[in-house]
């Protein structure tokens, strides 16, 4: 209205109406201030006429009081920084003087916990770190070149697209960890570092639901990916050991066990992933009410090999991280006393078909031993000579013993052994012994 006054005034304009357009009515609601929450919030008495006082020289309007609360209507200008009680208690503390809030402590102080997800991926890097292998973090958008470049596909109607893409070696999120591991390698592989182990922690993607305003549709899981390439140890002095099967499956023996995880999820043989070697790939079943896989970890494909130039073996694993994560429990460590007794160490050899497992034969064994005298066993060799017949293997096992409350007698240890010879005959129809 000012501002037409001034027209009228000094530029000859003539005011033909008003015209009013929008709701010039506060549609914030009055405010109830209690006065005690003066205290309590601000830790000091401010007398009520006081705050009161404060509140309408900054435009409140005081609609009505009595001894413990006042109604106070917020102006136009202020509705959009104060709407709640505390934004008043606010305002009365800021003109009062903040120098007059003395300062304290809350009253309970709560420390800081690191929840159970946390610590196990902790322990998973420190392993990894351990065991050799550096962490590597890669981007999270990947293309189908990359993952032409090393034999991969991908799943077209879970893929989460990018919608304006900048390059095609960018259009998607990653459903995989392994494409990325692969190309970090072959970049290192390329400006001549040829001893390369190398894991990442990350997110895969994947659409599996319809998009909401509050859900994305899209799950996220948590995967450990890495790969291993070149000498065991990188010395110039001796003679240096490469890299095998058995290294990648050391390093996933160790994180199992360390997780207490060893009969949770199990070690099987693998031949369905096109990328990776198809007698020298495993895969990590996790047991349940429906067994799954979560993982793998072997040998890259020959063919793979040849494509990106290598001259020497590389090894690549992948697991569901978030799957092991669901397995993980919080122990509490029990300590028992040390045995006074010794222990009896007992080998026995015997030719079984090459289809049957270690973990099968160490189940049978473990479930025919009698007693609570059985402490476990382990295979020390494996022998398939000329004279064994095709199809079959010669394997030796050393089977531990022990009484925690007397010593061992020789009637005692040739009947635990009777009876785990007769568990494995009964397991096993086409089994030999050898003496």
């Amino acid at each position: 209205m000012r501002a037409m006054q001034l027209l009228v005034e000094y530029a000859d304009a003539k005011v033909e109406g008003v015209v009013q357009t929008g709701n010039d009515k506060n549609e914030i609601e009055p405010i109830t201030l209690r006065f005690s929450e003066i205290k309590r919030i601000l830790g000091i008495e401010v007398p009520k006429e006081k705050a009161l006082n404060i509140l309408e020289k900054l435009g409140f309007k005081i609609l009505g009081k009595n001894e413990i609360a006042a109604k106070i209507e917020v102006p136009s200008y202020r509705v959009d920084d104060v709407y709640r009680e505390i934004d008043l208690i606010e305002e009365i503390a800021r003109i009062n003087g903040y120098e007059q809030v003395p300062p304290t402590l809350p009253a309970k102080n709560n420390v800081a916990e690191i929840t159970l997800e946390e610590k196990t991926i902790a322990n998973i890097h420190n392993l990894m770190r351990s065991c050799g292998l550096n962490e590597i973090v890669t981007t999270s958008l990947i293309g189908k070149s990359l993952l032409d470049r090393y034999m991969m596909t991908y799943n077209e109607e879970q893929a989460v697209k990018v919608a304006n893409v900048a390059s095609e070696e960018y259009s998607m999120l990653r459903q995989t960890l392994a494409a990325n591991v692969l190309d970090c390698f072959k970049n290192n592989w390329d400006n001549g570092q040829k001893n390369y182990w190398a894991y990442e922690i990350g997110r895969s993607y994947f659409k599996d639901h319809e998009t909401t305003q509050k859900d994305s549709g899209v799950t996220e899981v948590k995967m450990l990916s890495g790969i291993l390439s070149g000498d065991i140890e990188n010395s110039k002095w001796q003679q240096v050991q490469k890299v095998d099967f058995y290294t990648i499956k050391g390093i996933f023996e160790k994180l199992l066990s360390s997780l207490g995880l060893e009969s949770r999820i199990l070690i099987n043989a693998c031949e369905n992933i096109n990328f990776m070697h198809p007698y020298k790939t495993a895969k990590l079943v996790m047991l349940g009410k429906q067994a799954k896989d979560i993982g793998f970890f072997g040998q890259i494909h020959p063919l793979l090999k040849d494509k990106m130039k290598l001259n020497q073996d590389a090894y690549l694993f992948e697991v569901n991280l978030d799957a092991i994560l669901s397995c993980v429990h919080e122990s509490i460590p029990h300590f028992k006393h040390l045995p006074q007794y010794p222990e009896v160490q007992r080998d026995m050899a015997f030719i079984i078909p090459e289809s049957v497992t270690y973990a099968e034969l160490q189940k049978v064994i473990k479930k025919s031993a009698q007693g609570n005298l059985f402490k476990g066993s382990e295979i020390f060799d494996v022998y398939q000579g000329e004279h064994i017949k095709e199809g079959f293997k010669s394997l030796a096992f050393r089977i531990k013993l022990q009484d925690e409350n007397a010593t061992l007698t020789e009637d005692v240890i040739e009947k635990q052994m009777a009876a785990v010879k007769t568990g494995l005959q009964k397991a096993y129809s086409e089994i030999s012994f050898r003496e």
